[in-house]
């Protein structure tokens, strides 16, 4: 028999792709997920509040929403599954830190930060976790080839209580400075919740200092004195991030963490009038003047 549509073959599956760059990478607990990066509208009752979470976050270089704002890309994920009879294991080679984790080591890159194995010991000792499994600081973990850097992903689906959700997967290492040229696609709003949760961008979710002066003064306390130079975009990321700073903090509609990154807060600031670039460091308000 010739041409038969009962023996027609199966659909590909669409695989959709985004230009991503990453704003956030870093395990925090679950408490902290939740207060900075809105994970859970509440916390789970099987979760610890105590325990790792990973939080590693991007923003759509290809794709934003209609009136303006950053379409927000997330990837986080717990690191451990919680058992019916109360313990917790780590999470398998098919759920999502691991495909993460292969998906970067294809394109050479040590995605996994790791932490600071003080954050996490008594709640990986309460819970048993081996010790080649415990939470420690990963020393082969470069940010900068991670944090500020922009990937072609693939949108891997996931099921999950019969919802399918979708989450990035790298497959082209694109670079920090890569400059989009393509179209770039308008998203409407519309909320949207995740499997763990938590809801997807919406307005209440982006912060401008420039319309929010409670966020401007945290942000410009935070960066006051600190240097203004590329080299010194370690220390005001870091300043930011201990200030409570998250990736929904923008500048004109930007993420802050993002334009330090780039380098380009310091140049932000003084061009909004709320700093003076003096010596190669920022100092709050203009004209050389610091800001009562």
């Amino acid at each position: 028999m010739g041409y038969d549509p009962n023996s027609a073959p199966k659909p590909a599956p669409r695989r959709f792709k985004n230009v991503l760059r990453y704003t956030v990478n870093e395990v925090v607990t679950v408490q902290e997920a939740h207060d900075k990066y809105g994970r859970y509208r509440e916390i789970p009752e099987s979760m610890d509040p105590d325990e790792p979470y990973w939080v590693l976050q991007a923003e759509a270089v290809d794709a934003k929403f209609e009136d303006g704002g950053k379409l927000q890309v997330d990837s986080s994920t717990a690191l451990f599954s919680h058992l019916p009879d109360g313990s917790v294991k780590m999470k398998d080679s098919n759920q999502r830190p691991s495909r993460i984790v292969k998906a970067f080591r294809g394109l050479g890159v040590n995605v996994f930060p790791g932490a600071p194995a003080e954050k996490f010991a008594a709640w990986q000792n309460k819970n048993g976790i081996a010790p080649d499994q415990q939470i420690v600081p990963n020393e082969a973990y470069d940010a900068s080839r991670v944090v500020g850097n922009v990937f072609l992903a693939e949108m891997e689906e996931q099921k999950f209580n019969d919802r399918t959700y979708r989450y990035p997967l790298p497959i082209q290492e694109l670079g920090a400075t890569h400059v989009h040229t393509g179209q770039v696609r308008l998203i409407p709003r519309r909320e949207t919740a995740n499997e763990d949760g938590t809801s997807g961008p919406s307005p209440a979710q982006f912060t401008d200092i420039l319309k929010d002066t409670e966020m401007q003064a945290k942000v410009l306390a935070a960066v006051d004195g600190r240097g203004s130079t590329v080299d010194s975009a370690d220390d005001l990321y870091s300043a930011l991030r201990e200030a409570g700073i998250g990736n929904g903090v923008t500048i004109d509609g930007e993420s802050i963490l993002a334009t330090v990154i780039g380098g380009e807060l310091p140049g932000k600031l003084e061009k909004a009038g709320l700093a003076t670039l003096v010596d190669e460091r920022i100092v709050v308000g203009t004209n050389g003047v610091k800001a009562e």
